[in-house]
């Protein structure tokens, strides 16, 4: 009989063997990302967060599509979270506090009150100071990475200012992805 082979991480562990080392049972477990775990828990707190991002407004028939995003998002944020680590890239407790600041703000709240409101919703502060970390770190990594191997001199300085100001007086468009639930997943492809 043939037996089913996993893949393993780069320390040379099956996804069964990082299950069991993270102490999270096996069927609370959503996804394996490298030596970390996604668990179901993690996966409900991002739905929450997104229902509430969007107005509380999702249909039952849209669940599992913003499951699936919610799943997607938090492997993409822990891969962005072990790269960030091993560059040691540090976001601090207080960069956390300022982007929680400037959210609470949004929404004419202060953090306090932010964090009542995410509790009233049942979602950890964890949760969104997660994200946060993420949504921080990855940029100070990229632009650490990447910031040499861009040079820019006075003329393509001149010739941006000078599009720049001529775009200024012409229509211009926002772009921006969005996740759009709908009741019937056929619907999704319209």
């Amino acid at each position: 009989a043939a037996s089913a082979q996993q893949q393993t991480t780069a320390s040379g562990l099956t996804s069964d063997q990082v299950i069991r080392k993270s102490g999270v049972p096996a069927s609370e477990v959503a996804a394996v990302v490298n030596e970390a775990v996604v668990t179901t828990f993690d996966v409900r707190q991002r739905m929450k967060l997104m229902l509430i991002s969007s107005g509380g407004r999702i249909p039952d028939e849209a669940i599992p599509q913003v499951q699936a995003r919610a799943l997607r998002d938090l492997i993409e944020e822990r891969l962005k979270l072990q790269e960030t680590g091993n560059f040691e890239v540090v976001v601090t407790d207080e960069e956390i506090q300022g982007d929680l600041y400037s959210m609470a703000a949004t929404s004419n709240l202060n953090v306090d009150q932010l964090v009542d409101e995410l509790e009233r919703s049942g979602i950890s502060i964890n949760t969104m100071k997660d994200q946060i970390r993420a949504q921080i770190a990855w940029p100070q990594l990229v632009q650490g990475r990447y910031r040499d191997r861009v040079r820019v001199n006075e003329d393509e300085i001149e010739n941006t200012l000078e599009r720049m100001r001529d775009d200024a007086s012409k229509e211009q468009y926002l772009v921006s992805e969005i996740c759009i639930p709908v009741d019937n997943p056929a619907q999704a492809q319209q």
